[in-house]
């Protein structure tokens, strides 16, 4: 009788290989990333939501859940007008990971109205953080002309 090893496919990964050929491991299952940690692999970084925390985004919520708007308004045009940019970017990410849609409108609307170098700064770290869709909003506005209105959703 022929016993028949199931085979590889070509799709599959090192550990898939590794268990088709019947070739036992003491080691547990490592996954072996192509780039080195030392080349900017940032699968080996900090995760995303770690990265993009906003301390602010507690209170801000607490103030939305209260209905303070004015509360609201003033943190959101400090974070959109006046924090750093990378502050800005965390604050678009942390209202966007909670749902806070109309807060992120509002902090991509006014921070349009920031300097090009700045909304430059903000764009390029939404984009390191993975939130290309939000630079890419954020950069339409800018360029848009939409800052001859501005807009408090709160």
């Amino acid at each position: 009788m022929v016993r028949l090893e199931p085979q590889a496919s070509p799709e599959a990964g090192p550990a898939d290989r590794t268990a088709s050929a019947g070739i036992a491991s003491s080691r547990p299952e490592q996954n072996v990333l192509p780039v080195p940690l030392g080349e900017g692999d940032r699968q080996h970084q900090e995760s995303h939501s770690e990265a993009a925390f906003w301390p602010a985004v507690d209170d801000l919520a607490s103030h939305i859940a209260a209905g303070r708007y004015e509360a609201v308004a003033v943190i959101l045009d400090h974070a959109a007008t006046m924090a750093d940019p990378g502050e800005t970017a965390r604050a678009m990410i942390s209202c966007r990971t909670r749902g806070l849609d109309e807060a992120v409108e509002h902090l991509l609307r006014n921070a349009s109205y920031r300097d090009a170098r700045e909304i430059m700064a903000i764009a390029r770290s939404l984009i390191g953080a993975q939130y290309p869709s939000t630079a890419e909003e954020l950069l339409e506005r800018a360029t848009a002309g939409e800052q001859g209105y501005r807009h408090n959703a709160y």
